[in-house]
This record gives structure tokens, sequence and C-alpha cells, in this order.
């Protein structure tokens, strides 16, 4: 059998490991539930680069300017026409929409950012550990080991509470009014309807 101080300590490092995470969660949950609350606009800039003329890979042009420091992100969108090839490269709250003209060589790059709404709203959309930008990747396993940690704080709250025999009645009280109002949220949410 563990021991009650362990376990504390366990919930202890569980419960502050995720709290940064749960609480950039909350307030972004809370700008996308309440969106006049914290309007967000977009920065728009453009700016012009020479490479080389026809290039024919939109997804190599993008590469280029990475590597110049240009655009920084995961390449989202590639396009290919006759005479232009478009990319789209993104990261959280920055698009960057980049136009190649074949005959000159020169690159349009338009610029869009969100500010940090907008990196906090996109951070809570993505998902997955598979990115082409490594940041995104590192995102994602943070998510998973915060998931984790989650985990272990409810196992090990449910743990304590059946280990104080004088708090039972108290904490059997907490839990299912707790899981009822869980439940009654998920099952009104599932039946609202497109």
């Amino acid at each position: 059998m563990l021991d009650y101080r362990f376990l504390r300590s366990i919930h202890l490092l569980a419960g502050a490991g995720s709290a940064a995470f749960l609480l950039m969660y909350g307030f972004s949950a809370m700008q996308m539930a309440h969106s006049s609350w914290f309007p967000t606009s977009a920065t728009v800039r453009e700016r012009q680069i020479q490479l080389k003329p026809r290039l024919a890979d939109a997804r190599q042009i993008a590469r280029e300017l990475m590597q110049r420091g240009v655009v920084r992100g995961e390449i989202q969108q590639a396009a290919t026409a006759p005479a232009r090839l478009a990319v789209r490269v993104a990261r959280p709250g920055t698009i960057h929409d980049i136009r190649y003209d074949a005959a000159s060589g020169i690159v349009t790059v338009r610029t869009s950012a969100t500010g940090f709404m907008g990196m906090l709203n996109r951070l809570h959309h993505t998902a997955g550990l598979y990115h082409g930008y490594a940041l995104l990747n590192a995102w994602g396993w943070a998510v998973a080991m915060v998931s984790v940690a989650l985990l272990v704080l409810g196992v090990s709250g449910v743990w304590m509470w059946w280990l104080r025999r004088q708090e039972r009645a108290i904490g059997l009280v907490l839990l299912g009014a707790n899981l009822g109002f869980s439940i009654t949220v998920l099952a009104l949410i599932r039946s609202a309807g497109p």
C-alpha cells in the first residue's frame, strides 16, 4: 500500500506541473466563448524578396525563405500554377501567404499576425505530435505529459480520499456531485445539435 505522504507529494507535483497549462487552456477557452471581451485584430504586412527565377517547387521556396529567416512555421498548403507558385507557412498566431512569380523570381510574402490572443487560440486547437515545425511537436509532447499528469492528479486524489476514512462521506458527496454535473454538461453539449 502506498504511503499517504508519498501520494500527497505525487498529487502536489502533478497539480503544480499542470497548473500553467490548465490556466492557458481555461483562458483561451474563455476567449473563444466570449470573443467580444478579448478582441483580436490581425496585423498584416507584405514584403518582397528576390529569388532565382523559374523555380518549380513551392515547398522548396518556403524552405529557402525559412533558411533566410524570412518565415517560420509549418508548411501547410502548396499550390502550383503555370507561372505562379503559392504556399502557406503557419505557426500559432501567424500565417505567411507566399506567392512566387516564376518569370521574375520575385516572392511576395504576406504575413498576418494576430498577437498573443490569436496564438493562444491556435495553440488550444493544435493537436498531434508530427508537425513540420519542431516547436509544435514540443508543444504536443508537453500537452501529452500534462494529460498524463491530470490523470495522475485525479487517481491520486481519489486514492488519498479513500485512505482518509473520516472524510469519505463528504468526499463521496463531492465526487458524486462533480460526476453528475460533468455528465449533465456533456449530455447537454451532445444534444445541442449542429
